[in-house]
């Protein structure tokens, strides 16, 4: 399953934003779930091991409905890191993320979209967070 914990969704919504850049880097605090604390860890200590040598063939286009409203430098971004994230999915046998810091949603959607992988988006500003 690609559920996030109820436990961690709870947390993961008081967390300030210095605290959710710092869960990128592997930091972790004390308080926190022992899960949540391995998964930070973890995936810190896995993308110190990535990217891989190299994505497999040219990036995938991003569908129109994606494109609406991107600046090519953005699109290009965004089609490059779904192609590296996909890849390192993967690598890894698995095929939930989770995207730290998601913004707008752009890498989430192209991920679901483009490469089917089932993802949860995490960002710290007010005005994205689920009411």
């Amino acid at each position: 399953s690609c559920a996030v914990p109820e436990e961690w969704t709870h947390l993961l919504h008081q967390l300030s934003w210095e605290a959710i850049a710092a869960m990128a880097q592997g930091i972790v605090q004390a308080d926190w779930p022992a899960s949540l604390q391995h998964f930070v860890m973890t995936a810190a200590r896995l993308a110190l091991q990535y990217p891989p040598k190299s994505t497999q063939g040219p990036a995938r286009r991003l569908p129109n409905p994606l494109r609406v409203g991107l600046a090519p430098k953005k699109e290009h971004e965004v089609e490059r890191m779904a192609a590296l994230v996909a890849d390192v999915a993967s690598a890894c046998g698995t095929d939930c993320v989770v995207d730290l810091g998601c913004g707008e949603g752009y890498l989430t959607q192209a991920l679901s979209f483009m490469y089917g992988l089932r993802v949860t988006g995490v960002d710290c500003q007010e005005d994205r967070k689920a009411g």
